[in-house]
């Protein structure tokens, strides 16, 4: 977390910050133990979201109440085993977007019968709810509720979400056009 925090506050990029993270947990545990992540970074003028992923499932894009697809990108290995360069996948948002990270915990956790709560359930939930009108920290609440609900017990795993919502450029760059916008 150390690592994490100090390459976010030097104004590192997510290659170098996968990096930095990569060394730190190598060196600390000697590549005998790796971290699982997601790293991503969204430019709230331009919706330009930028993200890796390192041993979690794909993310969901919700677009006019759709589930588009999931954000595709090339993964790289878990943090801590030094074992290559990430490329980082890019994604232009359009205005009202909303993007889901998620562990494999979530849609792999199952009921008492042994069924996993699956992607296609959490995708139909997200499209209702965003249907329905949802703000994105209610759309989460009622996600984590589904969740555990379906699992009747707590997780075996963890299940873990981030949920973002770009509401499009801020209204000053909006009305002046696209060049503005751009840095």
């Amino acid at each position: 977390m150390g690592s994490y925090r100090h390459s976010r506050r030097a104004g590192l990029g997510l290659a170098d910050t996968y990096a930095a993270v990569d060394q730190a947990i190598a060196t600390e545990f000697g590549g005998e133990r790796f971290v699982t992540g997601q790293l991503a970074q969204l430019d709230c003028v331009t919706g330009r979201l930028q993200w890796l992923n390192a041993g979690h499932p794909l993310p969901l894009l919700v677009r006019r109440a759709k589930v588009v697809d999931a954000l595709a990108c090339h993964p790289v290995p878990p943090l801590g085993l030094g074992l290559g360069q990430p490329e980082i996948a890019t994604s232009a948002l359009e205005p009202a977007d909303r993007v889901l990270f998620y562990t494999d915990g979530v849609t792999e956790g199952r009921n008492l019968d042994g069924e996993p709560f699956g992607e296609a359930r959490l995708a139909d939930l997200l499209v209702r709810e965003t249907l329905d009108g949802q703000p994105a920290a209610e759309t989460m609440r009622r996600l984590a509720h589904a969740i555990l609900a379906h699992q009747g017990r707590t997780p075996h795993d963890d299940a873990t979400m981030v949920f973002l919502e770009w509401p499009g450029p801020p209204p000053d760059r909006a009305a002046a056009g696209g060049d503005e916008a751009q840095h």
